[in-house]
């Protein structure tokens, strides 16, 4: 059962699974644009998807526990993609390239998480950017917010014979 009072992020779970919001980016958001987005998807369920509101440029770090987000919140986003272990096949290295190139103003940082994070991402362009993604075997969810996060692996996974447990 459920504590109440809930804290913010578990009244958003309580009130919608979060990863039911990536039909809505696909089917309205990306369609309609920034403006369609309802609140508590932008600051709450966009998170499962590996999706930030970027700060607008003029603010700096100090800002982001201001009360007032709406002033902080720019039109874009920043997007994490994960990359458990941190290896990556040259199709999906080629494929993040590209998304980079053409999505993200050329730009692309990799996070301490082994994670790939994007600027500059526009929702209506996040139906392309799951799709290319998908064909790879990459994924942006969980990368982000209150979900389980950092799943790491050995990279003797599978090769000694007295280890207790492997997939």
């Amino acid at each position: 059962g459920y504590r109440e009072p809930l804290n913010a992020n578990e009244q958003s779970k309580k009130d919608d699974n979060p990863l039911n919001v990536r039909a809505r980016i696909e089917n309205i958001y990306a369609k309609n644009g920034f403006e369609s987005i309802d609140k508590g998807d932008l600051r709450g369920r966009f998170r499962w998807w590996g999706l930030y509101t970027q700060r607008k440029p003029g603010y700096d770090g100090s800002w982001t526990g201001d009360e007032n987000t709406d002033m902080l919140e720019d039109e874009y986003f920043m997007l994490r993609v994960r990359s458990d272990g941190g290896a990556l096949s040259a199709a999906a290295l080629r494929t993040l390239g590209g998304i980079s190139t053409e999505f993200a103003r050329d730009t692309a940082d990799i996070s301490d998480r082994q994670n790939v994070q994007y600027h500059w991402i526009d929702v209506k362009n996040m139906p392309e950017i799951w799709r290319r993604l998908d064909e790879v075997g990459l994924q942006t969810t969980e990368a982000c917010g209150d979900c389980p996060r950092v799943v790491l692996g050995s990279p003797l996974a599978g090769e000694s014979l007295d280890e207790v447990l492997d997939g």
